[in-house]
């Protein structure tokens, strides 16, 4: 969620509140199946 909407240099400095808030608006029901989409994406990187 970082490296493609959030875009902080520090991963460890983004609050999981604001990632929860992201996919809620930006996924809805289907954020289960982006995250295994983001997961695979990020991994084949």
């Amino acid at each position: 969620m970082n490296d493609l909407y959030i875009h902080n240099e520090d991963e460890t400095k983004v609050d999981k509140k604001e990632i929860q808030k992201l996919a809620d608006d930006k996924f809805g029901d289907l954020q289960g199946i982006a995250q295994q989409y983001l997961f695979y994406w990020r991994r084949e990187a």
